[in-house]
């Protein structure tokens, strides 16, 4: 349940190779904006202490993957959300300021959410294939209103793969958080592209109805 530091050192990088491979073209196909994506390191620790060291003003979202995973747990911080709506909402690049981190109203949750639901679909081809089931993803909360799992899993060794996310000038961060007993067995393989399952227009009008 416990893997030394070099091997999950090379497990971690290897995660992120992939988020950085196939994430930036799937959001770029589906908001019609650049978003440069890369590996930042990675942390060990417990699951508790790991998600509370992260600090305030992130979005985060529990999750489970059959004969995968039955926890893990993916946290975007809040400047990468806002400056994505405001994007979205038609803003230019260049002229957003960095945002202050604060937690997340419902309508930047709900693309969170989307956010979660593409870091997953990108995780589960890596350590799945294209086959297999589909992640089953909790709703997108602010970090503040986490509570600690009774079931014991806070406790568990866990591995925190840390990317690094451009929009334009604004740097953010997000973070997949799995066991390390599940990351020991996992292999990771880098997915074929795929198709982009929405584009920006249908994220837009979304967001302009919410």
């Amino acid at each position: 349940r416990l893997g030394d530091q070099a091997t999950i050192s090379k497990l971690c990088a290897s995660l992120g190779d992939v988020f950085a491979e196939f994430l930036p073209d799937m959001l770029e196909n589906e908001l019609g904006f650049e978003v440069a994506v890369s590996y930042a390191g990675f942390a060990t620790g417990k699951y508790g202490p790991l998600v509370e060291g992260l600090g305030g003003a992130m979005a985060c979202c529990d999750a489970s993957l059959r004969n995968w995973c039955d926890r893990f747990t993916l946290i975007c911080d809040s400047p990468m959300i806002i400056t994505l709506v405001e994007n979205m909402l038609g803003a230019v690049s260049d002229a957003i300021d960095d945002p202050e981190p604060r937690p997340l109203s419902k309508i930047e949750l709900d693309l969170a959410a989307m956010m979660f639901d593409r870091i997953s679909g990108v995780l589960k081809s890596a350590v799945m294939g294209a086959n297999g089931f589909e992640p089953f993803l909790g709703p997108a909360h602010n970090v503040e209103t986490r509570k600690a799992c009774e079931d014991g899993t806070d406790e568990a060794f866990v591995a925190m793969v840390n990317m690094a996310v451009g929009i334009g000038p604004v740097l953010s961060t997000f973070h997949v958080i799995v066991p390390q007993a599940v990351l020991l067995k996992s292999n990771i393989t880098a997915p074929k592209p795929a198709n982009a399952p929405k584009t920006r227009v249908e994220w837009s009008e979304q967001l302009g109805e919410q």
